[in-house]
């Protein structure tokens, strides 16, 4: 049977047809009722940030030189 001739039949076989094939879509039934909880956020563990060893790739500034005798 196709979903658009259950459709006619009745509620209940409809309901029948999505249990049969897997549920509504988005995966979940409409039968009433409140929705669950949230879902918990995903833990992703992440190295901390080393400044020892990412020191080669942040160089220490140097001064820049004076330049007054430039300016006078």
């Amino acid at each position: 049977m196709r979903y658009f001739d259950l459709k006619r039949e009745g509620d209940q076989e409809m309901s029948q047809f999505f249990r049969m094939r897997g549920g509504a879509r988005g995966g979940r039934s409409s039968r009433g009722g409140r929705p669950g909880p949230y879902k918990p956020k995903v833990f992703i563990p992440r190295v901390p940030f080393d400044i020892y060893v990412c020191e080669s790739f942040f160089p220490r500034v140097k001064l820049a030189p004076d330049d007054n005798t430039l300016t006078q």
